[in-house]
């Protein structure tokens, strides 16, 4: 039985569906055709339209009840009978006819909102840089899987290029896995949508044959090129100096690094907190400091939206690319060994196991989250545990300046000073 009832406002905002049915349909006397479907889990209301075109009945969405509120509801419905289109088939056309590159312009515009601004940007470059060109004058629900495997393929053969007088390396498995996550991302953001019918990646996955294969990077700095590293950082730029040194010292991500503000720094307790929505995680994360690691950002700390790490140049976010090549430079490393600023993160962890730091307290200050049984009971940060790793490892980096071999000391002997 249709339950047909002139529409208001106020009676649309108290419907309730029938005890024991998932979904109801409400039409209105006011205005042929049109209804609100109403879903008892979640209370979610939204317009459709029935209509006939021929011998055939077909259902539109038109919106959300009330973002769409009942008078631009009515206005559109008359507007579909009035003209006599026929506004499912005319969506069907338009999904079977967009592009990949207008699904991706969709993507970003509405599918990203909760992305942080520097993945944003960089999935924005990749898709224009390798994804656009390859895909993007294509109907995306014509492109198959032999399609992706056949470009991903490619991407995965890294290609040595000289642009302005230098050597650049292009694609490679890494750059090949980013081009699959992010295809596979807008494919499943539009089956979401209803923009495109299936999801070309499908059945693909990262761990398939050596074509998803991405080597896990082991690199960390040993004791005797940590001490070369910090004769090389002395001889530095200061900005550049503080910055790996920083990164050193804390183990932190060099994003976390880059966007660090003065707001975020206690000077009086010596505590980074990292805000939520900063970290890898999303979740905010309080860090002690080692007075090693305050003396260098002291000084740095000015207004409270101010970077703590800019470029010395444009005051904007720094770019410590140029200086980690000159640095591994000058240390003499071939290109096998050279290290990466995700690479002295690794070390900060090392070190702080050889330094018999529990496994919790290393977790603590590299950010990495619980277990999520165990985050749910155990609330203990760790702060001191972490605070007095943390000055233990910058002092074993200070006696590594001093010592010809760098002995290791144990983290009890450190504290019972």
């Amino acid at each position: 039985m249709l339950t047909r009832f002139k529409f208001t406002d106020q009676k649309l905002r108290g419907l309730k569906c029938p005890k024991g049915v998932q979904r109801q349909d409400f039409y209105d006397d006011g205005c042929p055709g049109l209804g609100l479907r109403l879903s008892a889990a979640s209370g979610h209301r939204s317009w459709f339209l029935m209509y006939r075109r021929g011998h055939k009945v077909s259902r539109h969405t038109l919106g959300t009840f009330p973002q769409l509120s009942l008078v631009d509801a009515r206005e559109r419905a008359r507007k579909y009978i009035g003209d006599k289109s026929d506004p499912a088939f005319e969506k069907k056309k338009r999904r079977e006819a967009l592009t990949f590159g207008e699904l991706g312009d969709l993507f970003f515009e509405q599918g990203c909102k909760n992305l942080k601004p520097n993945s944003l940007a960089e999935w924005k470059r990749r898709f224009d840089t390798d994804l656009r060109p390859e895909f993007g004058r294509m109907v995306a629900n014509q492109i198959e899987q032999s399609d992706i495997e056949k470009f991903l393929a490619a991407k995965a053969i890294k290609q040595k290029v000289i642009i302005d007088g230098f050597t650049r390396y292009k694609g490679g498995q890494y750059a090949s896995n980013r081009c699959f996550e992010l295809i596979r991302r807008i494919y499943n953001w539009g089956i979401k949508k209803k923009h495109t019918k299936s999801n070309p990646c499908h059945g693909l996955t990262r761990k398939e044959g050596d074509l998803f294969k991405e080597p896990e990077r082991e690199r960390w700095l040993n004791k005797t090129e940590l001490k070369k590293l910090l004769e090389v950082l002395s001889t530095e730029p200061p900005h550049s100096r503080d910055f790996f040194e920083f990164v050193l010292l804390t183990g932190a991500r060099k994003s976390e690094v880059l966007d660090m503000t003065t707001s975020q720094v206690d000077l009086h307790g010596s505590m980074w907190n990292k805000p939520q929505g900063t970290t890898k995680n999303s979740e905010a994360q309080p860090l002690p400091l080692s007075s090693d690691a305050m003396t260098i950002i002291k000084p740095r700390c000015g207004k409270p939206g101010d970077r703590l790490f800019p470029s010395p140049r444009t005051g904007n976010r720094f770019h410590p690319k140029t200086f980690l090549k000159r640095i591994n430079d000058k240390m003499d490393l071939d290109a096998k060994s050279r290290f990466t600023v995700h690479d002295l993160r690794r070390t900060c962890a090392t070190g702080l196991a050889e330094l018999d730091t529990s496994q919790k307290v290393i977790d603590n200050v590299l950010g990495h989250s619980a277990q999520s049984l165990v985050r749910t009971y155990n609330k203990h940060r760790a702060i001191e545990e972490t605070r007095l790793a943390l000055t233990a490892w910058a002092k074993h980096l200070r006696d590594l300046q001093t010592s010809e071999v760098g002995k290791v000391l144990a983290m009890k002997e450190v504290t019972n000073q």
